[in-house]
């Protein structure tokens, strides 16, 4: 496999996994993504606010400070899945033939690790918030909820080991 097609790969393979991780800490909904499902960051502050008043009971203080924090990590978010989107419209249409090929790749590759990092840190800051608002249980079953999120996800998108034993 030539070099430039083994770039092309890791770059839409990592752009790959921004987007899912994404869809799998937040759980939002913001990215027009695989099968018009929709992907993203947090999606709308509001209806994740709505999901962990109900998932953890919170009192009105914890909610009221919770929706602060997602409030806060919005716009951050929102500048984040469009630097996702772009990146991925520009994967979309690069031109092998282009005699800047392997430059474009490169950078594109480097703006797709950048998205990458900072949406992994904004996804940590978050939960550190929440967490930080909530009661020892609550802490227990805001984690729950996401390994049931990552679950759900990973049987929606194929687990490594589904896909493992798929081909055996």
């Amino acid at each position: 496999m030539s070099k430039k097609i083994a770039l092309a790969f890791l770059a839409a393979w990592v752009l790959g996994v921004v987007i899912l991780n994404t869809a799998v800490a937040g759980g939002g909904h913001r990215l027009a993504g695989h099968h018009g499902m929709m992907m993203g960051d947090f999606g709308d502050p509001d209806r994740m606010l709505g999901h962990l008043e109900r998932r953890l009971d919170l009192d009105d203080d914890q909610a009221l400070r919770i929706g602060n924090i997602l409030d806060a990590i919005s716009p951050e978010s929102d500048a984040l899945q469009e630097r996702a989107l772009a990146a991925r419209e520009a994967m979309a249409t690069l031109d092998t033939a282009d005699p800047d090929y392997d430059v474009q790749l490169q950078d594109l590759a480097r703006e797709i690790g950048e998205i990458a990092t900072s949406m992994t840190l904004l996804h940590g800051r978050m939960r550190a918030e929440i967490s930080a608002q909530l009661s020892p249980e609550q802490v227990d079953r805001f984690a729950q909820s996401r390994a049931r999120m990552r679950d759900r996800a990973g049987r929606h998108h194929g687990s490594a080991e589904r896909q493992k034993s798929d081909t055996e």
